[in-house]
C-alpha cells in the first residue's frame, strides 16, 4: 500500500480529525518520501464528516509532496491540540513505509 490514515479522537472517543500519509517516489533521486496531511474539525461548530476530512488531509499531503525535500514531510502549521498525535503518526508511518 502507498497510503495510510488514522482518526484523531477526543478523550471520549469522538472523532475530530484525520491524519493521512502517502508514499512518493522522487523521479531524479529515486528516493522514497512520505508526505503527511491532516484535517481537524471544530466540534463546537460542525459535525465531523470523515469523507470531507479525508479529502482535506489528502490535499494537504499532496501539496506538501511537491515542496519538501526530506524523507518525511510534516506540516509546520499543525494545531497544538494534535501535535502529539502527529508525532506518533510519523513514527507509525516510518515503520509502515520502512523509511529510516
Amino acid at each position: 500500500m502507498n497510503q495510510i490514515f488514522q482518526y484523531v479522537k477526543r478523550k471520549n472517543g469522538q472523532r475530530k480529525g484525520i491524519l493521512y500519509a502517502s508514499k512518493n517516489l522522487r523521479e531524479l533521486s529515486r528516493q522514497q518520501t512520505v508526505s503527511i496531511g491532516f484535517s481537524l474539525c471544530n466540534l463546537n461548530k460542525d459535525k465531523f464528516d470523515s469523507s470531507l476530512g479525508l479529502m482535506i488531509a489528502v490535499g494537504r499531503a499532496a501539496n506538501a509532496a511537491a515542496k519538501e525535500e526530506s524523507s518525511v514531510y510534516i506540516p509546520t502549521n499543525i494545531p497544538s491540540s494534535i501535535r502529539e498525535d502527529v508525532l506518533r503518526f510519523e513514527k507509525r508511518c516510518r515503520a509502515y513505509f520502512k523509511i529510516a
